[in-house]
């Protein structure tokens, strides 16, 4: 991500991961990018998860399983928002 974040748009994750969770993930990137775009994935209930995405605040949570049409519409609005477009 340090190397390429010019070329990220949106970055997708997962908050459970074997070595860095995304929560982390997305606090270290935005040390170098603070407006990078985010979409957390977790299998785990919002309720849970919100204490520890509250500092990281990606754009947007999404429950899995989500279908890849779902995932696409959520990346694209959380992209246009960045951007200044409204998403209806």
């Amino acid at each position: 991500c340090r190397t390429h974040y010019k070329e990220i748009d949106v970055l997708v994750t997962d908050l459970s991961m074997p070595t860095m969770t995304g929560d982390k993930l997305i606090g270290k990137v935005r040390d170098f990018v603070p407006d990078m775009p985010v979409v957390l994935c977790t299998g785990f209930d919002a309720d849970l998860v919100s204490g520890a995405i509250a500092e990281t605040g990606p754009q947007a949570v999404v429950r899995k399983p989500i279908s890849p049409r779902e995932l696409g519409y959520v990346i694209t609005r959380v992209h246009s928002e960045r951007n200044g477009h409204a998403q209806s």
